[in-house]
């Protein structure tokens, strides 16, 4: 049974944000940077008066601000997953953009870096604050909508952002796979180190000692990590032990290459252990065979004979017949 999750919105924005602007937007000198309207790469994740918090951002050109009449507010619409299921959804309306939200954001520079918080490169930012969230890791799409006189707008087109990572208190790994899905294409990941299970193996091979696969790390099945062309980081890890379901660990540089994050194939292999088995499925693979100890002169019977009135067969859990 999946546990509820309750989210509140801070209401107190108020106390957190500086330069805002209520809509109609007045026109004022922007900051340097790009001018998309977007939803940003990231959720910022923290702790709040005890409490966990989660900050959506958007970022936010000055061309949609400059016009005092053109746009009300921004509705945002989230959705909140893990492994693929919703479990919360919420909509969210913002009627001021900003050029420094105090504790999480800013579009100065100089800013970020004096008070350690994020750097967005934007003219403005729009966004909010929600706390309460349960730990766990999510996955969050986010679509920002423009409104006049209670209409969606079609210009601008609605920016929107799929499976956002969100791990409130992740493990030391599990940021890692969020640091690597938050990497910009060609971006690298520098020194890290995962352990996953085996998903889906794309190729192992004996010419060159190489192997490709997809891992997950454990409470992030939605962020497949893949593992291109990699090789076993000293003689004890052998390659052809990587199966689905098997566990491993590999370490090295972590790239977004055009949309798929992939350790690089300077990455090695330091483990790889075998999955459970049932014993069914150990005797499919070794080919075990059966030992029956004669008595009284019997003969012993081999697979597909009759003792005496039995047919003797080994077969794996899924009946296929082991010779």
């Amino acid at each position: 049974m999946k546990k509820s999750i309750s989210f509140v919105l801070r209401a107190a924005l108020a106390l957190l944000l500086v330069a805002a602007m209520t809509l109609p937007l007045a026109y004022f000198a922007a900051a340097e940077g790009e001018t998309v309207f977007a939803v940003y790469n990231k959720v910022l994740v923290g702790e709040n008066g005890g409490d966990n918090v989660v900050t959506i951002l958007a970022t936010v050109p000055e061309s949609l601000v400059e016009d005092r009449t053109a746009i009300d507010k921004f509705v945002f619409a989230l959705n909140f997953k893990q492994n693929g299921a919703s479990v919360k959804t919420k909509e969210i309306e913002m009627t001021k953009v900003y050029s420094t939200i105090i504790g999480y954001a800013t579009t100065n520079e100089s800013t970020a870096a004096s008070q350690g918080i994020e750097y967005l490169e934007a003219d403005y930012i729009t966004g909010f604050v929600i706390r309460g969230i349960p730990d766990g890791v999510y996955a969050v799409d986010v679509t920002v909508t423009a409104y006049k006189n209670n209409a969606a707008l079609t210009d601008p087109q609605p920016a929107s952002r799929t499976a956002i990572p969100c791990a409130v208190h992740p493990t030391e790994e599990q940021q890692a796979v969020l640091d690597a899905y938050a990497l910009a294409k060609n971006e690298t990941l520098t020194g890290a180190t995962m352990t996953g299970v085996v998903s889906n193996v794309v190729e192992i091979s004996a010419t060159y000692g190489n192997a490709t696969f997809y891992m997950i790390v454990a409470g992030l099945e939605d962020y497949p990590i893949e593992a291109y062309r990699v090789k076993p980081n000293d003689d004890t890890v052998d390659i052809n032990d990587i199966e689905l379901g098997a566990t491993v660990t590999v370490s090295g540089d972590i790239t977004n290459y055009n949309g798929t994050i992939e350790f690089k194939n300077t990455a090695k292999i330091l483990s790889i252990v075998e999955p459970e088995r049932t014993d069914a499925e150990k005797v499919a693979i070794e080919k075990a065979t059966l030992t029956i100890t004669p008595e009284d002169g019997a003969s012993v019977p081999s697979t597909g004979s009759r003792y005496p009135e039995v047919t003797i067969t080994w077969a794996s859990s899924n009946s296929t017949v082991v010779s």
